[in-house]
């Protein structure tokens, strides 16, 4: 494992210093989705008490990320669903493809307080939530 987190965080340092000179080639996106990924991974290791600082701090990074539209979403979904935070997956749905995002609708319809907790998102500065609540409502 400590291993893993040393590889991830060199991964962070070329990531960045690549950033100009490379963004769009495989190995660019492949690095950012191991990033992202692991960071989301990372959290479902924290108690409850760390988890919803963790997950808002894993979003401001995603949301610096300059592939974030390139990337592939299902797993961290899965991964916050599991972790009960249903917000932060629905969140990830401004990422994904439309005809990808369709098939999600009806578990995130049926979630009751999913409006309120993604504005309680917004107040805490992830961008998009007003954008997944127009998605939701106009269904």
């Amino acid at each position: 494992m400590l291993k893993k987190f040393t590889i991830i965080r060199e991964l962070k340092k070329y990531v960045e210093f690549l950033r100009k000179k490379c963004d769009r080639t495989p190995f660019f996106l492949n690095a950012w989705q191991a990033i992202v990924e692991d960071a989301f991974h990372q959290a479902t290791t924290l108690s409850s008490d760390n988890l919803e600082e963790r997950l808002i701090s894993n979003f401001l990074m995603l949301q610096s990320c300059p592939v974030i539209q390139s990337l592939s979403y299902e797993k961290i979904m899965q991964s916050c669903i599991n972790l009960g935070k249903h917000e932060f997956a629905a969140l990830l749905l401004q990422y994904v493809p439309d005809e990808r995002r369709e098939r999600f609708y009806e578990f995130f319809s049926s979630k009751t307080n999913l409006f309120r907790d993604l504005e309680k998102l917004e107040k805490r500065g992830l961008c998009g939530t007003k954008k997944v609540r127009q998605w939701l409502s106009s269904h």
